[in-house]
Parts: C-alpha cells; sequence; structure tokens
C-alpha cells in the first residue's frame, strides 16, 4: 500500500524526503492493488517504477496499456454519444469516469473507467432512450410505459449496453435511501462547466459540484479507493477560492460538512496534501468526529480490502452524518424505502406502489434468513 500511495502523492505533486528509497515490493501483490485502486498507469510514470525489475516493468505496461486503450475507446464513445444527445436537442451532464479524467487528469486515459454516466431531467428518460436504443444500445432494465413513473420514482439510474459498453442514465446522483438532498438539477445546469476533451467541449458539473459529489459518493463507499482520493486531490488543485467557499455553502445546506470534512482529513493523512485554508476551521472543527472514521478507513486500506458487511457500512454512515435527524432518515428508510430489487421481484400497478414498502421489511428478513448458517 505504501508503494501505491508513493504514486498517488507524486502525481499530486506532493514532495517526499524518502521519495528515492525504495521500498519492499512483492511485484504481483503491487499489480493486483493498483489495478484494484485504478493506479495501474499513473504507477508507471512515478518514481516507484524505477525500482521494479525489467521483467516486472514490462507486465504493468501491459496491464496499462489495455486499461488506457479501455479508456480512450470509452473517451471516445463519450465524444459520439454527446453529438447524438446534442443533435436531439436533449440536456445533460457528463459526469464522473472520462469526464472526470479530462476534468482533472493531465491525461484523459490516465485514470481508468468502466462505463459512461449522464445526469439527465428525469422527464427527459424517453428521449434520451430513444437515441441510445438508435446507437444499438439495450436497457438493462425496461419498465413498460404504466411503470415509468414508479420507476423513475424509487430507481436513481438505469444502464443501457451494447455488448462491452455500458452507458449509465441518472436523474440524481445519490441514492433515494440517503439523507443527503437532492442537488436541484437547475441548479447544477446553472453552475456546470464547459470542459476540453480533444476536438470537443462536453458539459459537466461546476467544480464546486465535482468536489462535494467526490466526497459524499466517496464516503458512501467508505472510501475503499485511492483512485477517489486522488480525484479529489486534483480537483482541488485546480479549485478557486470562489469554488471553496461554495462548496462550503453547499455543504453547510445540504448538512453534509463531516462528509466533506473527512475526505479532505483523508487527503492530509494520506497524500500530504493539507486542506485549503476555506476548509481548514471545518476540519478541525470536526477534529474528534473524524477520528474514528479515519481509523476505519485506513484499516480497510491497510488490509486492501474493498468489501465490507452492510452493519459496518450503515455503522459508518451514521457516524459521519452532521444530524440526528439524518441518521434517523437513514435507519427508518434502509428498512422501509423500496428500491429497485423489490420493483424488479414484483410488478405492482402504480396504484398498490405504497405495497412496496411494506414487502421491503419481508425482503430483508428473508435475505437474512438466506445467509444465516
Amino acid at each position: 500500500m505504501q508503494v501505491l500511495l508513493r504514486a498517488a502523492r507524486a502525481t499530486c505533486g506532493a514532495q517526499e524526503d524518502d521519495a528515492k528509497q525504495p521500498l519492499p515490493v512483492e511485484p504481483a501483490r503491487l499489480a493486483e492493488l493498483a489495478g484494484q485502486h485504478g493506479l495501474t498507469a499513473l504507477l508507471l510514470r512515478s518514481p516507484v517504477f524505477a525500482h521494479l525489475s525489467e521483467t516486472d516493468q514490462a507486465s504493468l505496461k501491459r496491464q496499462a496499456h489495455l486499461l488506457t486503450q479501455q479508456s480512450l475507446g470509452l473517451t471516445a464513445a463519450l465524444l459520439h454519444l454527446t453529438t447524438c444527445f446534442e443533435a436531439a436537442g436533449l440536456r445533460f451532464l457528463a459526469v464522473k469516469g472520462p469526464a472526470l479524467a479530462a476534468l482533472a487528469y493531465p491525461q484523459p486515459g490516465l485514470r481508468p473507467a468502466a462505463d459512461l454516466d449522464f445526469l439527465i431531467a428525469p422527464e427527459d428518460f424517453n428521449a434520451f432512450s430513444s437515441v441510445l436504443g438508435a446507437e444499438g444500445f439495450v436497457p438493462m432494465v425496461a419498465p413498460s410505459p404504466h411503470e415509468l413513473q414508479l420507476f423513475l420514482t424509487y430507481a436513481n439510474d438505469v444502464a443501457f449496453v451494447r455488448g462491452p459498453l455500458m452507458v449509465e442514465l441518472h436523474w440524481a446522483l445519490h441514492k433515494k435511501r440517503l439523507p443527503w438532498p437532492a442537488q436541484a438539477l437547475a441548479t447544477l445546469w446553472s453552475e456546470k462547466q464547459e470542459i476540453r476533451l480533444g476536438p470537443a467541449t462536453l458539459p459537466t458539473a461546476g467544480t464546486a459540484d465535482t468536489l462535494h459529489y467526490l466526497c459524499l459518493h466517496s464516503t458512501r463507499h467508505l472510501w475503499v479507493s485511492l483512485k477517489w482520493l486522488l480525484d479529489l486531490c486534483l480537483v482541488t488543485q485546480n479549485a478557486t477560492p470562489s469554488d471553496f467557499d461554495a462548496l462550503v455553502r453547499k455543504a453547510e445546506e445540504s448538512h453534509t460538512l463531516r462528509s466533506v470534512a473527512l475526505g479532505y482529513r483523508l487527503r492530509e493523512l494520506l497524500l500530504g496534501c493539507p486542506p485549503p485554508p476555506p476548509l481548514q476551521p471545518h476540519c478541525t472543527a470536526q477534529a474528534d468526529a473524524l477520528t474514528p472514521l479515519t481509523a476505519q478507513v485506513l484499516r480497510l486500506l491497510g488490509h486492501g480490502q474493498f468489501d465490507y458487511s452492510e452493519r459496518d457500512k450503515t455503522q459508518f454512515l451514521l457516524a459521519v452524518m452532521d444530524r440526528w435527524q439524518q441518521r434517523g432518515h437513514l435507519l427508518l428508510h434502509t428498512a422501509l424505502r423500496p428500491t429497485r430489487r423489490e420493483w424488479d421481484r414484483l410488478r405492482l400497478p402504480l396504484w398498490l406502489s405504497p405495497l412496496y414498502w411494506l414487502l421491503r421489511p419481508f425482503r430483508l428478513t428473508w435475505d437474512r434468513i438466506k445467509k444465516a448458517p
């Protein structure tokens, strides 16, 4: 893990006194962890790479080449679909994946991605579905016309596939059960920015919204990937003081300051980059609450552990919530709020949809019984 952290710090431009000192490396384990954390291509650009044998260097180069090809293929698909959506007069934001790489990384192919993500207005879902269908994509979940409103209410995204390529349409950035207020789409549109990607420009979320999303998304997944921490670091380097002021304002309004402070505390501990001045007072004020949270993340990272129980995740999220009302919301909605799994298991007409709230506790209980030894 220390080898990967050194590579990440080098990408962020952090200085290390012992950067030239070789570290003990198990090449097979290093390649495995680099792939899991999304740092394979960046490892080739770091001082750590020079300490590997020629054989291990060649193996990592092959892996990095394949991942870079995949990322560049996704970038090309992103550019093509952007042209298709714009030709249809549709409004969207390209988020995560290649769009984030273009925003923050020196080269788009350096950040691995598995799919393409677009944030859309829910009322435009059918129009986007038609464009993707014309391009040969098939939805993984296909609600009938009378089920569509129910689907848009209980889900927040749907995936379309064409061979190995996956495209996800999102009409909300966070799962509905989480007690984080949904960012108004009108605000996201008004604060969007244009990024340059090859010969084209793409609309994506503004820097403050991107930083806020990175902190919340990574917190939801317990920060178990160094790629997310590197995303936060690189986007922060391109941010302005007004972006940080807007980030603090958005976090205060949504009561998510602790999640943002956690991201910047981990960035400081692992990558050696102190929080920006506008965030420093908030990180200091949250220090006591952040200590057990950072300890849990460091323990997961130290063990190379990407899987965790739902119980551990719920306890972590409860501890990171700013207010007791949010904790109550999380517990209530975890127990009762229907998800797409309930919808997939039993298709009910819209007028019977309240029954999903009653069915979920039984489904959770049945799942636990099946998992019991």
